[in-house]
């Protein structure tokens, strides 16, 4: 397994990622503008995962700031007192092909990225987990990260999906999923 970090002049390496983010996570959320912004930005970081050189997984991260907290506020206090208490990341996005889910990809993408914000200076990691009723949901994999969670909070993503105009894979439209808050220490 050969993982990296995509950074502007990967062209194709940057298209073949942001197909898999959207197929996976919803389409058009990912467009090839933002996958170069996310690659162009210090403060982001976008892995790719290879095997067989074949893409299997992709994976962003992104600092943040406790301005930021106001879009977790939803969870209610485990999530915001993350923000008044520590440096915190975001572990924004891990899609990992279907064919390659529950072989440790997904994991290890969230450990590079647990890492890389460690090396930045954050202290916590966060992610939000979309629960979709499909197999294929990161919640598990936090769980077993030993990331702590909050309960499901309905349409969590349904405004920005409308805002946004990305389709979700299970709703065929503006996103009506659940979504957990997950967060853990970087080291």
């Amino acid at each position: 397994m050969d993982t990296r970090e995509l950074r502007p002049g990967d062209g194709a390496a940057l298209a073949e990622a942001g197909g898999l983010l959207n197929r996976l996570l919803g389409e058009g959320m990912y467009s090839d503008a933002r996958m170069a912004e996310i690659a162009a930005d210090p403060e982001a970081l976008l892995l790719g995962a290879w095997d067989g050189g074949r893409l299997a997984g992709a994976a962003v991260a992104r600092l943040l700031y406790p301005e930021d907290a106001d879009y977790y506020h939803a969870f209610g206090a485990p999530a915001l007192q993350q923000f008044t208490h520590h440096n915190v990341g975001s572990l924004e996005a891990v899609a990992v092909e279907p064919t390659r889910q529950r072989m440790g990809i997904g994991k290890r993408l969230t450990e590079e990225k647990m890492r890389w914000l460690a090396s930045q200076g954050r202290d916590v990691g966060v992610a939000v987990s979309w629960i979709s009723g499909s197999a294929s949901g990161s919640s598990p994999m936090y769980q077993r990260l030993g990331f702590a969670g909050t309960p499901p909070v309905a349409d969590f993503y349904l405004e920005e999906s409308i805002k946004d105009g990305w389709t979700c894979p299970a709703c065929q439209g503006p996103c009506h999923c659940s979504a957990s808050f997950f967060y853990r220490m970087t080291s």
